[in-house]
């Protein structure tokens, strides 16, 4: 049979690499058509991998990421943004104000999605977007992603800030 294999959750912290910095003889794109996102392009390996468990993840199945958070505030972020929108309802985005790996110093956050082909109930979702600036732990940070929270919400703590959102107001 020519069916892939459905997961329920995809769970990952890719290499930090600029596409531009892969080997054109690693095929990192060539699936982007089966997810509708050929436009996606010159963006860090972290969006392939994302892109590609797209295709293996069920509808209402889930991904954790460790990502860069270059993807926030670059010209390619636009495009990985985009796609987010059109495919997940976006649970939380976790930024952290300190390094978390000794050896990589770049920004880190982490995404958790939900797939979900319908865009009115990811439009409906409220994205809560957190940022760790002291140490908290890991209790504490699953609480606030699993909290139900109104839209304009935020909180400030000397650990944290939480800002939510309307997913819809995301497509901004």
């Amino acid at each position: 049979t020519d069916e892939m294999a459905q997961f329920d959750a995809v769970v990952g912290n890719p290499p930090y690499i600029r596409s531009q910095n892969i080997s054109e003889s690693v095929p990192a794109g060539e699936h982007l058509s089966n997810v509708n996102a050929e436009y996606m392009s010159d963006c860090d390996i972290f969006a392939y991998f994302i892109t590609h468990a797209t295709e293996f993840l069920a509808d209402d199945g889930r991904i954790g990421f460790l990502v860069s958070d270059g993807w926030l505030q670059t010209k390619y972020g636009e495009d990985v943004q985009q796609f987010l929108l059109d495919n997940y309802v976006i649970e939380s985005v976790i930024k952290f104000d300190h390094q978390l790996f000794e050896d990589a110093l770049i920004g880190t956050n982490v995404i958790i999605l939900q797939r979900e082909p319908d865009a009115e109930t990811r439009d409906a979702n409220v994205t809560r977007f957190i940022r760790v600036k002291d140490h908290m732990e890991i209790d504490e940070m699953v609480e606030l992603v699993r909290a139900e929270d109104e839209p304009d919400k935020m909180v400030r703590t000397d650990k944290y800030r939480l800002v939510t959102r309307d997913q819809e107001s995301l497509h901004e």
